[in-house]
C-alpha cells in the first residue's frame, strides 16, 4: 500500500512539475529518477505522462525553439545543441528546426548585432570586427549568415 503511495505521489509531482512548464523525455526521466522511482514504475509513469499529454517530445522542441530564438535570440547551432543536450534525437531537432522562418533568425541576429553595438563592437577597426563576429558566433549564428548581415550593414 505505501508503495502505490509513493509511485501515485511522484507521478502527481512529476504531472504538476511537466505542466508548468514544457519538459522533454529525458527531463522528466531524470526527475522520476530523482522522485526515486524504480526502473518499472518509471516506464509505467512516463507512459502515463505521455498518455495523459504531460509529455509531448514534439511540442516541446517547437516550444523550445521558438522560445529560444525570438526571446533570447540564439541561432541554429546553439538551438541545436540545446535540444540535444535535452535528450531531444537528431530527426526532430532538423524538422523542428526547419519549421522556424528565416524572417525569425534574421531577427534574432539583428538583435543580436544590436547588442553588440550597444557594447561598442560596431566600429570599423579589425579587432572590433572580430568580437563582434564572435559575440554572433556565441549565440550559434553560422559564419556565412553572419558575414552576410555585416555585408549589409556595410561593416565588413
Amino acid at each position: 500500500m505505501a508503495y502505490d503511495k509513493d509511485y501515485r505521489s511522484a507521478l502527481e509531482k512529476a504531472m504538476y512539475w511537466c505542466a508548468r512548464e514544457e519538459r522533454s523525455a529525458a527531463e522528466t526521466r531524470r526527475k522520476l529518477i530523482q522522485l526515486g522511482l524504480n526502473s518499472s514504475d518509471l516506464e509505467k509513469a512516463m507512459e502515463e505522462l505521455m498518455v495523459g499529454n504531460y509529455i509531448n517530445e514534439e511540442r516541446f522542441a517547437r516550444a523550445y525553439a521558438q522560445g529560444h530564438v525570438r526571446i533570447k535570440g540564439w541561432g541554429p547551432m546553439k538551438v541545436r545543441a540545446g535540444l540535444f543536450a535535452r535528450g531531444v534525437e537528431g530527426t526532430m531537432i532538423s524538422r523542428v528546426l526547419a519549421e522556424v522562418e528565416d524572417a525569425d533568425w534574421n531577427e534574432a541576429l539583428r538583435r543580436t548585432l544590436e547588442q553588440a553595438a550597444r557594447k561598442g563592437y560596431l566600429k570599423k577597426d579589425y579587432a572590433s570586427q572580430g568580437k563582434l563576429f564572435r559575440f554572433a558566433a556565441g549565440r550559434g549564428f553560422d559564419a556565412e549568415i553572419i558575414r552576410s548581415h555585416l555585408d549589409e550593414q556595410g561593416l565588413e
